[in-house]
């Protein structure tokens, strides 16, 4: 998942109720087709065309922002299945397969699963580990090299290179799943599972602390780190949580339609998604316990993910994949009376040049590009009148990362991927 995704079913006119200094757009969400009506669970993209969304039978890739989809052939045979796919740039990918030794996959019985990694935009594959104890749920990969995986037996692996090697660095005696695991850094990481487990590591996954202060009746799908202290949980049965203090305590959302939430997308520490079962889609514009509700037709919602501040896409079962180009529909008016940018920053993702123009800016204003962990690391002033800024990225790791523009009264926030 993810963490980093979304899905809709319908292609029509919606908008959600005035609230909080907000307004809704019309036809936020537009249904787009593949090329088949796979079970969707995660989708990727490094550019505004340049696109890929995992099934269970397959992987497709876009060239077009999602309006066409075209298989890409020979990633798995056809005794497998893909659980989950896990994509840092236009290169490096990997993926999940369940394989059944017999051919049935309908049964549970003889089943191996396998990592992949392609380094080749998904042309070829080199199986990388393969297990025939633990059932593998998901991956989560910080850069080309470190990454993580995770399922039954709540086990977790870590890998310091690429994949090539994997060790064991969390498990217990208790039947469950760790379902989901997102890192701020190379040390500080949380995972969540069934059983109200919550998970804490400061070292990089190599131990970890378990949280008991969430109720025993919560099973956790999906978790998202604003940043070390603002962390927001979500699972089964409508229910959200979030913890303004690195975890110690939690409060719980229970929405009012309980179902199912598999993922959950926040842009800052106010405004955030949760993909539910039966097409619900939930929506905050506070951060706290008020959400909205859509509704876009039956299927489950499974994956959200954004490209930028308004291009977003989310996908789910039966072939369904909802794409965004104005922010989810939720537009603060703050934001958009500001004095910003005349296009988004670009080129996103980017390599070493970070450009941003600016359409005759009348007071000075601050941009900032921030860590997922919410540091700093650079500032830039913009003065009155000046038409562009070059930030220069080339020095920072791989990964995503903030980029805040802000004056004295209003700021806007782009999410940019540097390779």
């Amino acid at each position: 998942m993810k963490k980093s995704s979304l899905i809709i079913v319908f292609k029509l006119l919606f908008v959600f109720s005035l609230y909080a200094q907000s307004f809704v757009a019309d036809s936020a969400w537009n249904q787009q087709t593949p090329d088949s009506t796979d079970n969707f669970h995660s989708v990727f993209f490094t550019d505004s065309l340049r696109g890929w969304i995992a099934g269970e039978a397959g992987i497709q890739a876009s060239v077009d922002g999602g309006s066409n989809w075209q298989f890409i052939k020979g990633s798995i045979d056809s005794n497998q299945r893909i659980l989950d796919f896990y994509t840092i740039d236009a290169r490096n990918m990997w993926m999940i397969v369940e394989e059944d030794t017999l051919g049935n996959l309908s049964k549970r019985d003889n089943k191996v699963y396998h990592m992949y990694h392609s380094s080749d935009s998904a042309a070829s594959w080199q199986k990388q580990y393969t297990s025939s104890d633990t059932y593998f749920k998901g991956s989560f990969f910080l850069n080309d090299t470190l990454g993580w995986m995770f399922g039954s037996a709540y086990s977790i692996l870590k890998t310091s290179d690429g994949g090539s090697n994997w060790i064991i660095v969390y498990t217990d005696t208790l039947t469950g799943f760790i379902k989901d695991c997102y890192f701020l850094d190379e040390l500080r990481g949380f995972a969540v599972g069934d059983n109200s487990t919550f998970l804490k590591t400061e070292d990089g996954g190599m131990s970890w602390s378990k949280d008991t202060a969430l109720p025993a009746y919560a099973s956790l799908n999906t978790v998202f780190p604003v940043n070390d202290e603002i962390i927001w949980t979500a699972g089964s049965l409508g229910r959200i949580f979030f913890s303004v203090d690195g975890g110690n305590t939690w409060t719980l959302k229970q929405l009012e339609i309980a179902d199912d939430v598999f993922d959950l997308y926040f842009k800052n520490n106010k405004t955030g998604w949760a993909a539910s079962a039966n097409g619900k889609l939930h929506y905050t514009t506070t951060g706290d316990t008020t959400w909205n509700t859509s509704e876009y037709g039956s299927e489950n919602l499974y994956d959200i993910f954004f490209l930028d501040e308004d291009i977003g896409w989310i996908t789910g079962s039966k072939g369904m994949i909802l794409k965004t180009t104005d922010g989810g529909g939720e537009v603060n008016i703050e934001e958009t009376q500001a004095v910003f940018l005349s296009k988004p920053p670009f080129p996103n993702p980017v390599r070493d040049k970070l450009r941003l123009q600016f359409e005759n800016p009348e007071e000075t204003a601050r941009l900032r590009l921030i860590d997922l962990a919410g540091k700093s690391l650079k500032t830039e002033i913009l003065e009155q009148g000046m038409r562009e800024i070059v930030l220069d990225v080339q020095d920072l790791p791989a990964g995503f990362y903030f980029l805040q523009i802000s004056d004295k009264e209003k700021a806007r926030t782009f999410k940019i991927l540097k390779k």
